[in-house]
């Protein structure tokens, strides 16, 4: 049920956002599936990622082709954020299937990935609607063991509860809130560096720490989604990392 409602709500997030744009982040995702299914598993991380960065660079260069020098919400958003998705899902399939395990890393053998996911799972990790817009990425296996409730398992056999991070998503709120505070208390704009006569009447240093000053805080813009999303993923449950023996 879970693998559902998160496939769905993801798309429905995708749909409201980007309208019929969604069929273009379909395509992308159902290309590397049929990878996942017909490369060999010596390869298919290789052709995975070939596709998945293609789509992403054309993406991004017919945005500014026709939005040269603007700001479009498009669909390439979640397409970056699917482009990692699906590039760790092929690698690691690439370390379960085609590697031996003796030559895999302590994290490589836990994320590895034994079999092709199946369909519902596939479009349920790379559309999972708390991520899907701004992040965060993640890996596979730590998503189904979110989603099986198996990171929860204490060595008893008792299951752990799942709320505990409080404390850290609101520490991570708190920042999201200070980040998008200052492009308020900070106002900016570009425009004096397309003025010839301001740019050659300040000194060097003054110009280079102005520009540095504003490209800051245009990114805190995106610091704040960022963060802010990590949160809401937190408050769900997911970055739980399991319990140990204590």
């Amino acid at each position: 049920k879970q693998w559902y409602q998160r496939r769905v709500r993801g798309l429905a997030f995708c749909y409201f956002c980007f309208k019929l744009q969604v069929l273009l982040l379909l395509l992308n995702t159902s290309v590397c599936y049929l990878l996942l299914l017909v490369c060999s598993p010596s390869k298919v991380h290789i052709a995975v990622f070939a596709w998945a960065i293609s789509f992403m660079s054309v993406s991004h260069i017919y945005r500014m082709y026709t939005d040269y020098n603007g700001y479009t919400l498009d669909f390439t958003g979640p397409t970056m954020i699917i482009t990692m998705k699906v590039t760790s899902l092929a690698c690691s399939v690439f370390d379960g299937l085609a590697r031996k395990p003796e030559d895999l890393s302590n994290d490589q053998s836990k994320l590895a990935v034994r079999s092709v996911p199946g369909v519902v799972e596939y479009f349920s990790y790379t559309f999972c609607f708390t991520s899907i817009l701004s992040g965060p990425t993640f890996n596979f296996n730590d998503y189904q063991a979110f989603i099986s409730g198996s990171d929860l398992i204490k060595a008893d056999g008792q299951k752990r509860s799942m709320f505990g991070g409080l404390v850290p998503c609101l520490i991570k709120f708190s920042t999201a809130v200070f980040f998008i505070s200052l492009t308020f208390l900070l106002p900016y704009n570009f425009e004096p560096f397309f003025d010839d006569e301001w740019r050659n009447s300040q000194p060097w240093w003054y110009v280079t720490s102005y520009l540095y000053l504003v490209s800051f805080l245009t990114r805190c813009n995106y610091y704040f989604a960022w963060i802010l999303a990590d949160s809401v993923s937190n408050l769900s449950g997911f970055g739980f990392n399991g319990v140990d023996e204590n």
